[in-house]
């Protein structure tokens, strides 16, 4: 009976522990999105962050910015669109968005905040772009991340683009 009770007890204990493929991940944080070499000048790019599409540009000026990656209007692939100069244009309709999300396309007015994309603090470091997801007044507050191995010619990176049908902690586990 006494044993019959301490695996009880233990199984309680095993339970009220947290279950790593069950916590989210903290949006407060600079991820890396993409390598800096798949982002030429005056292009745009895919990428997907929680199951959530951003678009990454890189305008003439250089400087990459992200937004939301579908149009306000018809939900359309941002990044299939042209880069001109600052702005990214929808292949769709032509609307034209500047890096503060905001349509500024002729006949649009200013006000338009049903054509307003949102933002998220982009910025550029050893060749990875990363973007802050979580709220966007803590991203110059939050440290950003190094990773001095990327740096080190000795040590290889790679990265893993598949999409796995399985919570990124297994990913780490078997990586």
């Amino acid at each position: 009976m006494e044993n019959e009770r301490h695996q009880i007890s233990d199984h309680s204990a095993c339970a009220a522990q947290i279950d790593l493929r069950r916590v989210r991940t903290n949006p407060d944080f600079w991820y890396p999105v993409a390598w800096s070499r798949e982002l030429g000048r005056e292009k745009a790019i895919d990428v997907r962050f929680a199951g959530r599409h951003i678009v990454v540009v890189r305008p003439k000026s250089g400087v990459p910015y992200a937004l939301d990656g579908l149009c306000a209007h018809r939900q359309v692939l941002l990044a299939k669109g042209e880069v001109h100069g600052d702005l990214l244009s929808c292949i769709a309709h032509g609307l034209k968005y500047n890096r503060d999300g905001q349509c500024v396309s002729p006949n649009v007015s200013a006000e338009a905040q049903c054509l307003r994309l949102r933002t998220w603090a982009c910025r550029e470091k050893d060749g990875l772009i990363f973007v802050f997801m979580g709220d966007q007044s803590l991203a110059d507050k939050t440290p950003f991340p190094d990773f001095p191995r990327v740096r080190d010619r000795r040590y290889r990176t790679r990265r893993f683009g598949q999409m796995v049908n399985c919570h990124y902690s297994f990913m780490h586990e078997n990586l």
